[in-house]
């Protein structure tokens, strides 16, 4: 008794096929258009040159978080250094990043929540 208690999953209605179809072809007119026009990249010097008078946008509006990758391996100072490092000789720092995160885990007996609170006990006097 092959199939029994076996059910195909139910398709949806073949109008809500119809209308997603619909949908999804307007979609791809409409974007065609508007690339075809170049609306959708191009942005006009005087406008681009405006939106960066205020000084604003001068420098990237994020940061870098490494800890994000490091996380809590107890080589406070090695990573800190590394990553100020990287920051510089990946070219980033002269596109306008200025600032790593350094966040200490919650754990108060990890090295870094000591490294994070008393700055001064890095060995190069960082601080």
């Amino acid at each position: 008794m092959a199939g029994v208690g076996r059910s195909r999953p139910e398709s949806p209605p073949a109008t809500a096929r119809l209308a997603l179809l619909v949908a999804a072809a307007a979609v791809a007119t409409t974007m065609a258009g508007i690339m075809a026009e170049g609306k959708a990249v191009r942005v006009e010097e005087p406008h681009w040159r405006s939106m960066l008078a205020n000084g604003l946008d001068s420098a990237p509006p994020m940061g870098w978080n490494s800890w994000n990758h490091f996380q809590c391996d107890g080589n406070g100072e090695v990573v800190i250094r590394e990553t100020a490092d990287a920051l510089v000789s990946t070219g980033l720092a002269a596109l306008g990043y200025k600032y790593i995160n350094i966040n200490a885990p919650p754990h108060p007996l990890s090295s870094l929540f000591f490294l994070a609170n008393k700055m001064q006990s890095i060995s190069n006097g960082w601080g």
